[in-house]
């Protein structure tokens, strides 16, 4: 399970989700308690296990989605393509992934991992994550996460806050020029249930 984030004092919980601007919400969070961002020391921040404990019923969740296409282009291009001291092929070459592979080939791969317990988080579909949408109060979408976080900020009376873009990641194409018609296919099986839950699609 990916960081699920607890504000005490005011009573809410963040579930991160990787490839979805969750370094950048850490940020959003410390806001939140007015502190700087630092899970086990704050005393009003922690990381929880189970966000569905009966003692956070009152609490509001919020998670933050993307498309599965784009997310998918993401993770290759952060994990497997920049520079070799950045990769992550620790966690990434027992699946059969290797630095600098081709693009299709890696969607070829990525489609034939199911989602269980110990799959990496970054493979993982979202709906995952969340477990059930209608255990969340607010899912907002990468694709719109400045207006969101706006109307989060608006919500919790927060001030003078703009969302830090820790990890921004280097000018490339649109998601949909590295794919192919056999890739689209493939990533629109492997992730069927994020675009139906999420409401998503291959933009043409």
């Amino acid at each position: 399970m990916r960081d699920q984030i607890l504000i005490k004092k005011r009573k809410i919980i963040v579930i991160t989700i990787p490839k979805v601007a969750s370094s950048s919400l850490s940020g959003f969070c410390s806001k939140l308690n007015d502190s700087k961002f630092k899970p086990y020391k704050d005393t009003n921040i922690d990381k929880i296990k189970n966000f569905t404990d009966k003692k956070y019923k009152d609490h509001f969740k919020i998670t933050f989605v993307r498309n599965p296409f784009d997310r998918a282009v993401s993770t290759y291009l952060n994990k497997l393509t920049g520079p070799k001291k950045n990769v992550d092929l620790k966690h990434f070459k027992p699946y059969g992934f290797y630095y600098k592979m081709p693009f299709n080939e890696y969607v070829r791969i990525l489609s034939k991992i199911p989602d269980r317990e110990f799959t990496n988080n970054h493979i993982k579909s979202q709906y995952k994550f969340v477990r059930d949408i209608k255990l969340m109060d607010f899912v907002g979408r990468f694709e719109t996460i400045d207006i969101d976080i706006e109307y989060l900020c608006n919500k919790f009376k927060i001030e003078d806050f703009k969302l830090p873009h820790l990890l921004k990641s280097h000018k490339r194409k649109h998601y949909r020029s590295y794919y192919n018609p056999e890739s689209r296919k493939l990533m629109a099986e492997r992730y069927s249930e994020d675009l139906k839950i999420f409401n998503y699609k291959f933009e043409d």
